[in-house]
């Protein structure tokens, strides 16, 4: 089934809808017929993965959530074909009998997704969290494929997801707020951006321009989607077996984000996400800076609160070489004397990495230094101090 987490409440509540598809046995390069960029796909591993951190994540923030978590809608589809697992728990539906989950294809996500929409309009101040992650690609719509994409070469759009429809319609439905993530690529689709057709995939319904335009401009409604890459760029994978997107989302879903807030303490809300997200992958996890480029285009931005966080966030700091042949060689400090806190990054040759570390706010600043032990003396880098009150700071350090 696809409910791997329900509790009932008559007050608002978050409900989510996770989608990860690692597999598309129909676009193995034996049928001309499809657009000529589908015919061979290759399976990946990191959308599953990415999907099952997600859902674990969420079950372990449901009650930090603004509002609580009410449900999850899961759809896994596992690299090397076998039925997905995910462990039931204190808030599974009492009808799922075993730990599968069902795959994500065409008619199992539009079953799915009717159901976590049902929810979501049960009360207007619901918030609808979807996650998405597959091969992606960008036509007139960026795409999402499904498992059983191809399955039908007359009608090629059928078994995908457009994220734009997805993206517009969620502004007509009762529920006042959503948010939605993609981690995928966005590839270009030729045929599809030169096609006289109209995306026919699963669908959510329709909009009107009018109806779109007087929807974006409700105050109290928000439709935020942040994706991983702008359009023609790949979403690289992958670190812990996670797309770089997904590590730097959930990393600052666990704190490496936020701000304060009257009634919330420290809180995540989706007006800052995007940047908080690329810096988190840039300053604190390392990820080179062409490989992480979220975007949240053609979004509504929102400044109330989506998660409470579990106690004050720390924020991602990168400190390098600014010397392209001082690069490796030097020992590298941030420290900070008043919050007792120091990391330091030893010379490193074979493997050359700056000092990344995750530092609480302060207002003390930090210092961050650094040397070059040679033979016969000592070489200085200069001393910067780094005030932390934003989303990350990288701190390249000259010689003296």
């Amino acid at each position: 089934m696809t409910l791997v987490f329900h509790r009932a409440s008559d007050a608002p509540q978050t409900h989510a809808i996770v989608i990860g598809v690692g597999r598309f046995p129909y676009l193995n390069g034996t049928n001309d017929r499809l657009m000529k960029e589908l015919r061979s796909v290759a399976g990946v591993t990191s959308p599953p993965n990415n999907a099952h951190a997600m859902a674990e994540w969420l079950v372990k923030a449901a009650d930090r959530l603004v509002p609580p978590l009410g449900s999850i809608e899961l759809l896994v589809s596992e690299t090397d074909g076998k039925v997905a697992q995910f462990p039931r728990g204190p808030h599974s539906p009492a009808t799922r009998e075993n730990d599968d989950v069902d795959a994500a294809t065409g008619d199992n996500v539009e079953v799915a997704l009717e159901a976590w929409l049902a929810r979501c309009e049960s009360d207007a101040n619901n918030l609808a969290v979807f996650f998405g992650s597959s091969h992606g690609m960008q036509s007139q719509e960026h795409i999402l494929l499904l498992e059983d994409a191809g399955a039908r070469a007359n009608d090629q759009w059928r078994n995908m997801l457009s994220l734009n429809h997805l993206h517009r319609n969620l502004y007509k439905k009762a529920h006042k707020r959503s948010l939605l993530f993609a981690d995928c690529c966005r590839n270009l689709l030729e045929a599809g951006i030169t096609s006289l057709d109209n995306f026919s995939g699963r669908r959510i319904g329709e909009i009107s321009v009018e109806d779109y335009a007087k929807a974006r401009n409700e105050p109290d409604r928000f439709v935020y989607m942040l994706r991983a890459t702008p359009p023609g760029v790949v979403a690289k994978a992958t670190r812990d077996g996670l797309g770089y997107f997904t590590a730097s989302l959930l990393k600052c879903l666990d704190g490496g984000a936020g701000q304060p807030k009257p009634h919330y303490g420290w809180c995540i809300s989706p007006g800052r996400l995007r940047g908080w997200v690329e810096a988190a992958g840039r300053y604190g996890l390392g990820i080179p800076d062409s490989d992480i480029r979220p975007i949240d285009d053609d979004s509504s931005w929102d400044d109330r609160p989506i998660l409470q966080l579990e106690a004050m966030p720390r924020f991602p700091v990168r400190v390098r070489e600014a010397e392209l042949l001082d690069f490796g060689r030097a020992t590298l400090r941030l420290a900070q004397q008043d919050a007792a806190f120091a990391e330091e990054r030893r010379p490193c040759f074979a493997n050359v990495t700056a000092l990344h570390a995750w530092v609480p706010p302060n207002f003390a600043t930090y210092e961050a230094t650094g040397e070059i032990v040679e033979i016969d003396a000592a070489i200085r880098l200069e001393t910067v101090a780094v005030p932390v009150f934003s989303e990350g700071h990288d701190v390249p350090l000259r010689r003296i």
